[in-house]
């Protein structure tokens, strides 16, 4: 627990700086070191990805003929190195670079991108699901590139990408269809209200059950309030943010959207893992708002809210160990 207290403290020290590639390197380093040499019993899949590993030819089979990415990245190092080592110290680059940069190359802030990229958790849920959040990295990359270059052709390149890592990847193509809807505010707040309710009635588990389909129906999630909440928390924040902020940009929707499926599928932990990859954008948005914000008397109030939100989420989520990730451990073997 102490060296996550010191992760919170560490990373909020950088708040101050704007774009200086020496502290942000340093923050780099720091993140990428803590991530690439933890030990193993840190995450609750790290062990589960060495045994798979080290059974290339039996572990990885599940993953051969769609995840090919993972596949092939595990296979070239065990027959290089054969050591699970190097694998954690390359995915924890993977998962790292690609914010990094499109931080650095696409905000003012990046420091604050980075920052609120761990007290979301992003950060600390790539100890345990490795693969989903290299796949979630590149999406990242993917949506900037799309929202503030136009570039459809990259952007497609790089959920394909990012599918060879996780297939859950291919939802992030109806960013295609999302961005032609015409989406007012108050309709915003309403569906993103409106799903919340409407997850925490269990009208999707019930009519699943009644069809026959359990595939979905993971109940391990069911009832924890720890996720409920944190729905909640960000359902009121947004459905805010949309009232006191003019922002029209992709990245609200894509936002929108992850919220809204974030509320309905709030019964499953396999469902509720795939909308990361589309509150990924928070990171982003969360910093652009901040400086294209045409209510100048709003602006100090957004930044506390946010950090403040941000904060909670980090704090919640450490005390009720998601990820597995406690107690931490320094490894180098």
């Amino acid at each position: 627990m102490f060296i996550y207290i010191v992760l919170l403290i560490s990373v909020l020290c950088f708040l101050p700086f704007k774009k200086n590639i020496f502290t942000y390197s340093i923050l780099f380093l720091i993140l990428f070191t803590l991530s690439a040499f933890r030990g193993l019993s840190v995450g609750g899949d790290t062990l589960i990805y060495k045994d798979f590993f080290e059974n290339p030819s039996i572990g990885l089979i599940n993953v051969k003929s769609t995840e090919w990415g993972w596949y092939l990245l595990n296979l070239f190092i065990y027959e290089f190195t054969g050591s699970y080592r190097v694998l954690l110290i390359v995915s924890s680059f993977l998962v790292l670079f690609p914010v990094f940069f499109t931080a650095y190359k696409y905000t003012k802030y990046p420091h604050f991108v980075v920052i609120l990229y761990v007290l979301l958790y992003f950060y600390l849920f790539s100890f345990c699901f490795i693969r989903q959040l290299i796949a979630i990295s590149i999406l990242f990359l993917a949506y900037v590139l799309y929202g503030e270059e136009k570039d459809y052709k990259k952007c497609c390149l790089l959920i394909l990408l990012a599918m060879t890592f996780h297939t859950s990847s291919v939802l992030a193509f109806s960013i295609f269809i999302i961005h032609r809807i015409k989406l007012s505010k108050m309709f915003g707040a309403f569906l993103m209200i409106a799903s919340y309710f409407l997850g925490r009635m269990n009208i999707l588990p019930t009519l699943l059950t009644v069809l026959g389909i359990n595939e979905l129906n993971n109940y391990d999630v069911a009832g924890d309030t720890r996720f409920t909440f944190t729905g909640f928390l960000l359902t009121l924040y947004l459905s805010f943010l949309l009232l006191v902020v003019d922002s029209k940009t992709i990245y609200l929707k894509i936002l929108i959207l992850g919220v809204v499926l974030l509320n309905i599928f709030a019964f499953t932990s396999n469902m509720t893992r795939v909308c990361w990859s589309f509150l990924i954008i928070q990171v982003l948005f969360f910093t652009i708002i901040t400086i294209k914000s045409k209510n100048e008397k709003y602006v100090l109030l957004i930044k506390m809210s946010f950090l403040l939100y941000a904060i909670l989420n980090y704090i919640q989520f450490i005390l009720a160990d998601q990820g597995k990730i406690l107690p931490y451990n320094f490894s180098i073997e």
